[in-house]
């Protein structure tokens, strides 16, 4: 099975101002978040961290809500948010919030999970000159040549969002390694309860979590 991931990116925000609306969402919802230490698999829990002026969430494996978190980050930070998420490493997709709405939105196959309209599959298209109105000093050229369709599944879909996270100057929480870079946190809610597991220490793959084995 390939890679499960999902990130938001908050642009503008720093790291403390992220932490105080991601204990809001958490108690909203009838959960908590909580600082914690790296004892198993980094993608057990949340982990964030701050670049400049943006700040970017790594959600853990179990976490099913990081499209409702990166709306209400939106909102209640009054910002723009990414809600990206990789699907079983084959291909990666983005929506936009802004102020808690959907702003644009890319998959490089959109009717990749149900048959979708002519209209429907525009949507996901990706729209530079919306994102370049918030993200200061964006590269409409280089940000574009990631907002194609593909063919088909790729292999490459984790290095892709990589480099279109880094591009548009977000952080990238983890190293070439699979180890995170940032603060790691405990995060649960109603809906996405806290999956405890007994894991050895964290030690260095052969190869990035986010890769392919």
């Amino acid at each position: 099975m390939g890679v499960f991931a999902s990130f938001s990116g908050i642009v503008g925000k720093n790291y403390q101002e992220v932490v105080k609306s991601l204990v809001r969402f958490a108690q909203n919802r009838g959960g908590a978040f909580e600082p914690a230490q790296v004892k198993g698999k980094p993608d057990h829990f949340c982990i964030l961290q701050q670049q400049g002026a943006h700040t970017t969430i790594s959600y853990p494996d179990y976490f099913v809500e990081w499209d409702e978190c990166a709306e209400f980050l939106s909102q209640d930070l009054n910002t723009a948010v990414f809600s990206f998420h990789v699907h079983d490493g084959l291909l990666w997709l983005y929506t936009f919030f802004v102020n808690g709405e959907t702003a644009d939105q890319y998959s490089p196959m959109p009717d990749f999970f149900e048959k979708l309209t002519g209209e429907e599959v525009r949507r996901w298209d990706g729209n530079v000159q919306v994102l370049a109105q918030y993200i200061p000093g964006l590269d409409p050229v280089a940000t574009g040549e990631y907002l194609v369709r593909w063919e088909g599944v790729r292999k490459d879909a984790v290095e892709k969002l990589r480099g279109f996270i880094g591009l548009i100057g977000l952080p990238y929480p983890f190293d070439e390694n699979g180890r995170p870079t940032g603060q790691a946190y405990r995060f649960w809610t109603h809906a996405s309860p806290l999956e405890e597991k007994e894991e050895p220490a964290f030690e260095d793959p052969k190869k990035p979590w986010w890769k392919f084995w």
